[in-house]
């Protein structure tokens, strides 16, 4: 076997390898083995080098992966949110399990929107839903009245508050 043939080669350029494969030309009888230690020394700091640019792209894929799945979550979520019939925009507040299940509790928890409102019963499932068509309801309630936030305020003064402040109670008292 040739001295080339035992060279380690990891294809990259060093700037201190010079390129030349020729034996040191010493007089010390350790000659041969010094000129294997500088290859191999020659040898181990390109695969350092590698190593660490390949541990460089292995962070910028890792970061780009994380990136992708938490888009995707963030678009689960949103169509989630879009198909109970819950304001989208909330989607960015929520960050919580992107289940349906989830979601829907949350959104009953924060007063977004009533159990009954947002657990459809096997009839609507049926029907579907049909904005604007005779008979078709909105997922979510929009609007209280005062009766209803009145019964709200006694078992739950901060949903109450949280309805009130987002505009969906009729404030006038109907008799």
């Amino acid at each position: 076997m040739s001295d080339a043939q035992d060279d380690f080669s990891f294809n990259d350029d060093d700037d201190n390898d010079s390129g030349d494969q020729s034996p040191d030309n010493s007089n010390s009888s350790a000659g041969g083995n010094a000129e294997n230690d500088k290859r191999v020394t020659q040898a181990l700091h390109r695969a350092e080098k590698q190593l660490k640019a390949l541990e460089a792209k292995n962070l910028e894929l890792e970061t780009f992966r994380k990136g992708v799945e938490e888009e995707k979550r963030n678009n689960e979520v949103t169509q989630t949110f879009k198909t109970l019939g819950l304001n989208d925009k909330a989607a960015k507040l929520y960050t919580g399990d992107p289940a349906e299940d989830a979601i829907k509790q949350w959104a009953v928890d924060y007063g977004l929107a009533n159990i009954d409102d947002v657990v459809p019963t096997e009839e609507q499932k049926a029907e579907g839903f049909r904005p604007g068509a005779p008979g078709g309801s909105d997922t979510v309630k929009t609007m209280f009245t005062h009766e209803e936030i009145m019964e709200i305020v006694k078992t739950d003064p901060q949903r109450a508050d949280i309805l009130l402040s987002q505009g969906k109670v009729a404030l006038n008292k109907q008799e």
